[in-house]
């Protein structure tokens, strides 16, 4: 039986086809408006532990599972429909501003459990923090702050608004400003993750009353960088992954986020996620972090970030000077973890400014630079504290502090 003669009867017996769907949503309207969706931006979102799993997910190939998705998106245009953009003046703040909460999405992943403690925990002292999770979740998320010494009462945790990964950085809602008030931005995120992508129109409707703006751009929240002043960095393959020109992707950033001027930095290379958050970090409106390989580290990427440290350097922020660059030396890369695989690049910078605290991702199996980068990381933050999270088991799969962490800025800055 071919997959579209098989659709409608696994249609049928789902009740639902996506964790949170509308009981509504039929094998006529699935067939009606479905549509192929590019296949390179299908993510790592399969069902979380303990939760169940889509049973028509091994049925179907690849091109028929984005139908199925993509008509899930039509039929809820109020999580996922384009709207019209931010009244104009709003501005995308810089992560080193004053914030009101730190979101982590929870996922049970033991291997996870030193840095989502060391996190919250410390992030606890300087601000609220909400920590989304599954019912399912619960138990095991309660021992886990149990075990730390956090200040409980900054501690929120949410649970009824589904999600499929951990790296709420990227699917999360993204705070624009205008005068004193807020609202979110909420790009597209990857076709099979459903629930993430609708995560910041949900999180809105939970009694906070944040109009949300969607644009439709595939733009994960690690690929956009703010000094806060109308300065947006983000990377070359954003504009090639949606289609567009770098003018044209330029314009939709200023239109939706406030940036009067985008620079497009090279990613990186190799076995490690595009995004400039592996890379670079704002430490203040004229300050940008940017590592630094050496040659005999990693030759290609070496290259890769030197050129992308002197197209900052030739950056004038807007409202006038110069930034200034400050280089952070790289980790070494992680050895792969399975035999012919590449090994995967790790970085210090992918961190999270949160008020008084600066938290930066380090690695036990790689000490050789790590007082150095936390020194230079310090100087860039002179009126913080920088904690290090150990990192090495989410680095594994792509990602580190920043990606685990989404922040709300404070109201009126």
């Amino acid at each position: 039986m071919s997959s579209m003669l098989l659709l409608p009867l696994l249609l049928r017996l789902a009740s639902g086809l996506v964790p949170g769907a509308s009981p509504s949503f039929d094998s006529t309207a699935v067939l009606d408006h479905g549509e192929p969706a590019p296949q390179d931006h299908w993510g790592s979102c399969d069902p979380l532990p303990g939760l169940p799993e889509r049973p028509w997910a091994s049925l179907l190939a690849e091109d028929d599972q984005a139908f199925i998705f993509a008509a899930h998106r039509r039929l809820h245009p109020e999580l996922y429909g384009a709207t019209s953009a931010p009244s104009p003046g709003s501005r995308l703040p810089g992560e080193f501003e004053p914030a009101s909460t730190l979101l982590l999405s929870f996922v049970p992943y033991p291997e996870y459990f030193d840095a989502y403690g060391q996190i919250i925990e410390h992030a606890s002292h300087h601000g609220q923090v909400q920590v989304l999770h599954h019912p399912e979740h619960r138990a095991e998320l309660d021992e886990l702050i149990d075990a730390r010494a956090a200040r409980e009462e900054a501690i929120d945790l949410v649970d009824g608004v589904p999600f499929e990964s951990p790296w709420i950085r990227d699917y999360g809602p993204t705070t624009v400003v205008t005068g004193d008030e807020q609202s979110f931005i909420d790009s597209a995120y990857f076709v099979n993750c459903p629930d993430a992508d609708a995560l910041p129109s949900r999180v809105a409707g939970r009694g906070r009353g944040t109009t949300v703006h969607r644009h439709g751009l595939f733009l994960e929240g690690g690929n956009l960088l703010s000094n806060g002043g109308g300065l947006c960095l983000t990377a070359t393959t954003v504009a090639r992954a949606n289609g567009l020109t770098r003018q044209e992707t330029a314009e939709l950033l200023r239109t939706y986020y406030g940036c009067a001027r985008t620079e497009f930095l090279l990613p990186m290379v190799g076995d490690v996620v595009d995004h400039v958050d592996m890379f670079a970090a704002f430490a203040d409106h004229d300050v940008v972090l940017v590592g630094q390989y050496r040659p005999d580290q990693d030759p290609t990427n070496a290259i890769v970030l030197d050129v992308n440290a002197a197209i900052l350097a030739a950056t004038e922020a807007p409202g006038g000077g110069p930034l200034r660059i400050v280089r952070v030396p790289m980790p070494d890369h992680a050895e792969a973890l399975e035999a012919g695989e590449s090994p995967v690049p790790r970085s210090y910078l992918n961190l999270t400014p949160f008020n008084g605290v600066v938290l930066v991702p380090v690695y036990e199996t790689d000490r050789i630079v790590e007082s150095e980068a936390l020194a230079v990381i310090m100087q860039a933050f002179p009126d913080r504290e920088v904690v290090p999270v150990i990192a090495d088991s989410p680095a594994l799969d792509g990602g580190a502090v920043h990606c685990l962490t989404s922040t709300l800025p404070r109201a009126g800055g």
